[in-house]
């Protein structure tokens, strides 16, 4: 695989990454012709990730062939829409997507053959009855009923850890390679979260560049409890917000150890600060300001004010605000003191 840089902006569900996303956009020379949908192949439950932890954790051959089993069915849910926002793979990546799955999943099994475990072999209640049934009629008859057990193919994966890695990168690698046909940068919205990065390392994809994007807890409080979920928009936070400041906590404190290349913005930061934020996005990314054809046409910061300092909108914030100013001290973001909030549309 070439050396093409796969731009991975990431954040805290709400945290403003989209706008990274939306940024990007706005260089042609990227590929983001799928900059709005999110990835979620890797660390999706059942994903990739789940996958790399049954196998090389406590794998045995019962759990390694669940793995598997769960692993193609997540790969075959995500390949066509039926509903789910986030399927679509026979588009959002290409019509072969399900045969790169089946060449991965070869290279990792060490035996496969035909037989049953016992957590596939789960009578129903109706089941047990009639077997019930039938063992009475056999001890009144004198005969012993044979029950057959259905058998499939059983898939068994102990490989070694090196191997699995290995198997693993080119697995990624030949995903992004039928959506990157013209090897070009590519951008990847939410391929991976900020703590799956430390995880990931492993794999040894070096030209892989997460962008981070941080945003005021109580601006992405606000916008889920009061904006978001009114709406009847799926909600990645709980609207307590006692609960909110335990679970922000917990994901923050998860995702560190990550030493790699990356680069960690605040979207306020972004939009106040909007010419010196790009110039650093530009050095990361080694952009040139020429590159940046279509200016303004994805990211207006003027029209993204509207997403600063919510919790300052409204009276009956106060005391819920108050909660996270004690909790989350450490993340909340310092407004210049002649900010001003607006009051136009949130989106």
């Amino acid at each position: 695989m070439s050396q093409s840089k796969i731009i991975i902006p990431t954040g805290y569900m709400g945290s403003g990454s989209s706008a990274i996303t939306d940024l990007l956009r706005e260089y042609p020379r990227l590929n983001t012709k799928n900059a709005d949908f999110e990835y979620i192949f890797l660390h999706a439950p059942n994903g990739l990730f789940d996958l790399e932890k049954k196998i090389l954790e406590n794998n045995n051959a019962i759990r390694s062939d669940e793995a598997i089993k769960s692993f193609r069915t997540l790969m075959e849910n995500l390949f066509t829409y039926r509903g789910w926002w986030p399927a679509g793979y026979d588009h959002a990546i290409s019509k072969d997507f399900l045969e790169i799955v089946e060449n991965y999943l070869n290279s990792i099994s060490t035996v496969k053959f035909e037989g049953n475990w016992y957590i596939y072999d789960r009578p129903s209640y109706i089941r047990y009855l009639i077997r019930a049934i039938l063992n009475r009629l056999g001890k009144i008859v004198n005969f012993s009923p044979a029950y057959k057990k259905k058998k499939m193919l059983l898939e068994i994966s102990l490989v070694e850890e090196t191997e699995f890695y290995e198997k693993s990168r080119i697995f990624i690698e030949n995903v992004i390679n039928q959506i990157n046909t013209e090897n070009q940068d590519i951008v990847l919205d939410q391929l991976l979260l900020p703590h799956n990065l430390k995880g990931f390392e492993k794999y040894q994809l070096n030209n892989v560049y997460p962008i981070i994007v941080e945003r005021d807890p109580r601006d992405v409080f606000i916008s889920n409890k009061y904006f978001w979920e009114p709406s009847g928009n799926e909600v990645p936070y709980p609207l307590d917000v006692n609960e909110f400041c335990k679970y922000y906590k917990a994901i923050r404190k998860a995702e560190k150890g990550y030493t790699s290349n990356y680069l960690r913005l605040n979207f306020e930061d972004l939009i106040l600060n909007y010419d010196s934020v790009i110039e650093k996005i530009e050095l990361y990314l080694d952009l040139k300001k020429a590159d940046h054809k279509l200016h303004r046409v994805y990211l207006d910061p003027d029209k993204s004010k509207n997403n600063l300092k919510l919790y300052s909108r409204n009276h009956v914030y106060k005391e819920e605000i108050n909660i996270i100013n004690r909790e989350l001290e450490e993340f909340l973001y310092d407004f210049p003191e002649d900010f001003s909030q607006e009051s136009g549309e949130v989106f």
